[in-house]
């Protein structure tokens, strides 16, 4: 019997993991707010760098502390955060029930790679999406944030198997 794909995420490994978060290591453009870098500078609690004040900056910017060390005048700038899109990529050719003396296959290892990092990115609140394929698409999730995404990945999960071409 197949084990299913909430069998792969038991409540011990969501509480392993519950703390990490996904961080994208480049710069993203994103609209929404979030845990990522952007480009933009904004509002944030994350201080980003001081620079001159220019005719025009808004005066609440001023970094009065430094003022008063140097006699001049500099503003504060914030690193903007934003969200990130991810979709998760499942093969599901029938080289993924590949297994060499283990019980599980290539393709049980991949449900529970894809549960645990769509876990995550929903609790930090980026929107995770789900493709499987084998010599062609099969399923497509939109990406969204809801934590009934969650379920609905599950749910895909579930029904997988590898088909198609080795």
């Amino acid at each position: 019997m197949m084990p299913t794909a909430e069998s792969y995420l038991k409540p011990e490994v969501i509480q392993n993991i519950a703390r990490l978060d996904l961080r994208a290591k480049f710069i993203v453009e994103g609209f929404l707010t979030g845990l990522h870098a952007s480009p933009f500078q904004g509002f944030s609690v994350e201080f980003s760098e001081h620079r001159r004040y220019n005719p025009g900056d808004d005066p609440k910017d001023i970094d009065w502390q430094v003022f008063a060390r140097t006699d001049r005048i500099y503003v504060k700038r914030y690193q903007a955060e934003t969200n990130i899109t991810g979709y998760l990529l499942m093969d599901m050719s029938l080289s993924m029930s590949y297994t060499h003396r283990q019980e599980l296959t290539k393709f049980d290892y991949c449900i529970c790679l894809a549960a645990a990092i769509s876990y995550l990115m929903i609790h930090q609140q980026d929107p995770v999406g789900l493709i499987t394929f084998d010599e062609k698409l099969r399923q497509s999730l939109p990406a969204r944030s809801r934590r009934s995404q969650f379920a609905n990945i599950l749910a895909v999960l579930q029904q997988s198997k590898p088909t198609g071409e080795a």
